[in-house]
């Protein structure tokens, strides 16, 4: 059964899920369901140019974040993921083919790696089915949209003005929790008052792979520990408190990553501000009894690449998605949104630590 990354389809439909790229099998029995590379009709002109998908959060709300997919008339193609700043956190380039009803997405390498099925096109719309079975529906754009992206991990002095749902920018000021300290929310868990690798609320700490326990270099799925031979090893489907938990690791005592749950009750009880610290820009994030701690945008990493610092933030939890292996869940957090999502377990995230 090939395994296909889902570009578009769950991102735009869940922002809960939305992340740089995602892994998905797809249904029937075996790799005959879809063509090799260059086995199939012209694309038709309706299907040439640019196409734009907004995400979509868990109540159906539009988030500000965006997705621009190009078709050219020769094959070729990409794909970008902007935040609702317009900061550019990723572009793939890819072939493509089309067979009348679907179009099927290749990498660099000609393996297929996405299939949008089902597809309806307008002047306008672009409407397909993903090969989770949801559908959605892309509308046309100028040629000129998504050309010039902003560079990863711009930051601009002027994009606290940028805010939405009611943040307030603040002058830089000095946290007084020290680095490792337990915060207590009022919540079920106390949380840590810096990522793992940081000595400070807002520095960025250290990059980790789920599951892994020291940075690196890149962040591809080859260089995945528990990936092998196009498969994931399962090393658990909840690894807090296991030697499979950075944070464990790295701090000893009770410490160890928030499992799913605990990231859920973090975004839907807590007051969240987009704000700025020392010049470093975040979320100040304050608990029902009126503590908070301060989420650095930091960014995240895929491939040799860092995208979006100063932007957003991604940080693991410690639970894998149920019903896609190779997915785990994580915190992430734009100017005006944040909320639960899950990403491709090589990726390299940053990891907020939790106590009892």
């Amino acid at each position: 059964m090939k395994k296909l990354f889902i570009y578009s389809w769950l991102p735009m439909l869940f922002a809960a899920m939305a992340t740089f790229s995602f892994t998905a099998c797809g249904g029937g029995d075996g790799d005959e369901e879809f063509p090799v590379n260059g086995g199939s009709i012209t694309a038709p002109a309706s299907i040439i140019g640019k196409w734009k998908l907004m995400t979509i959060d868990r109540e159906g709300k539009e988030t500000g974040d965006y997705q621009i997919h190009c078709y050219n008339a020769d094959g070729t193609g990409y794909y970008q993921q902007f935040n609702i700043d317009g900061t550019c956190n990723e572009r793939r380039s890819y072939t493509y083919t089309f067979d009348g009803s679907n179009i099927y997405i290749y990498d660099e390498s000609g393996e297929l790696e996405d299939a949008l099925l089902n597809v309806t096109v307008t002047a306008t719309t672009l409407t397909a089915t993903g090969v989770t079975g949801f559908t959605a529906t892309m509308t046309k754009v100028n040629d000129d949209e998504g050309d010039t992206p902003s560079a990863p991990g711009g930051d601009e002095d002027n994009s606290d003005n940028d805010n939405t749902g009611g943040d307030t920018p603040t002058t830089p000021d000095t946290p007084s929790v020290t680095a490792g300290a337990a915060i207590d929310l009022g919540l079920s868990v106390k949380w840590a008052s810096c990522n793992v690798g940081a000595t400070k609320p807002e520095e960025y700490g250290g990059y980790y792979a789920w599951g892994e326990t020291e940075e690196k270099n890149s962040y591809y799925e080859s260089d995945y520990l528990y990936y092998n031979n196009g498969s994931y090893t399962n090393i658990g489907s909840d690894i807090s408190g296991t030697q499979y938990d950075v944070a464990t690791v790295k701090w000893g005592g009770n410490w160890r990553m928030p499992t799913a749950a605990e990231i859920d009750e973090l975004t839907d009880n807590c007051t969240w501000q987009w704000t700025t610290v020392n010049g470093v820009k975040g979320h100040r994030v304050t608990g029902p009894n009126g503590n908070s701690i301060f989420l650095p945008a930091a960014g995240s990493r895929s491939g040799q690449e860092v995208n979006g610092q100063g932007s957003g933030g991604l940080c693991w939890s410690s639970s894998l998605n149920s019903s896609y292996s190779y997915y785990a869940y994580s915190l992430y957090f734009y100017s005006g949104s944040f909320d639960r999502n899950f990403n491709s377990r090589y990726f390299g995230r940053t990891v907020r630590p939790v106590c009892k």
